[in-house]
């Protein structure tokens, strides 16, 4: 799945230049051909796999603990910082930040790591 636009912009504004297959144009169209400023639009596996390699920032979606119990099935995001001077696993969101996709949960954890990175800046 390509990450969204906004997502775009802020990993481009934290470094991320992959050259990907795709790429938003400013007005946020995927894939135009208008040649004004463009964002790499990488898969959320390729933009996970970065910040993990350059970053040491593993971003995931989880299931909460209680998902089996209750039936219902909805996600939570999980970053962990993997640089032995901040070595830390946290929930960023807790029960009060719930998303009812794989995919979507895993944005939320894209962003949250591209805004960590932005914040040590």
């Amino acid at each position: 799945m390509i990450i969204e636009f906004e997502t775009a912009k802020l990993a481009k504004e934290v470094g991320f230049d992959n050259d990907s297959k795709n790429y938003y144009e400013s007005t946020g169209e995927l894939n135009g051909m208008s040649g004004e400023e463009m964002f790499d639009a990488p898969t959320q596996a390729e933009l996970q796999t970065w910040l993990r390699e350059e970053h040491e920032i593993v971003a995931q979606a989880v299931m909460p603990n209680d998902a089996c119990s209750t039936g219902v099935v909805d996600y939570e995001i999980e970053l962990i910082v993997l640089s032995e001077n901040r070595r830390s696993t946290k929930n960023i969101y807790g029960r009060d930040m719930i998303f009812p996709t794989w995919e979507e949960a895993l944005e939320a954890g894209l962003v949250a790591g591209l805004k960590l990175i932005n914040d040590e800046k």
